[in-house]
């Protein structure tokens, strides 16, 4: 340019998001004006946070919990969902499909659950075979806080 000469802006440069932030030009630090000199003119920009949603959900789809996070925010687990017990199996919550770690983008979390066979025992009495008595427990409790009396007609 030469002294006099009207300046003329370019078209609206971007600035690339990043993990953080999408940023939107707002204008230049200084006024256009006709050259009269030297002059520099920086872009500036309004920073955007990013919302990323984090969904955690039982182990048949069901959403539990959906919250909005920052890049680098902790991220909250709800409270230990429940798994109902099934005619073979107790369930107990294992964790969640892959580590909870601070937001880094939108992520689904899915409960997991390790199972335990419910046994189920019949017997009979030596003196009245058709005398049958059923019961049924939980294995693992029943090493740990159960003993089996025998129980004679």
């Amino acid at each position: 340019y030469h002294y006099g000469d009207k300046v003329i802006a370019p078209t609206n440069p971007t600035k690339v998001a990043d993990k953080t932030y999408t940023y939107t030009f707002v204008g230049w630090d200084n006024a256009v004006v006709n050259c009269a000199g030297d002059a520099t003119y920086t872009a500036t920009y309004n920073s955007n946070y990013i919302d990323y949603t984090v969904v955690f959900k039982n182990w048949n789809g069901d959403v539990l919990s959906t919250k909005t996070y920052h890049y680098g925010d902790k991220v909250i687990a709800p409270t230990n969902p429940t798994k109902v017990a099934d005619s073979t199996y107790t369930y107990t919550f294992a964790g969640w499909d892959s580590d909870v770690v601070n937001c880094a983008g939108d992520t689904t979390y899915t409960a997991t659950y390790s199972k335990i066979a419910i046994a189920t025992y019949a017997t009979t009495t030596r003196r009245d075979k058709s005398r049958r008595a059923e019961f049924s427990m939980n294995l693992k409790q029943c090493w740990s806080h159960c003993f089996l009396t025998v129980l004679r007609y």
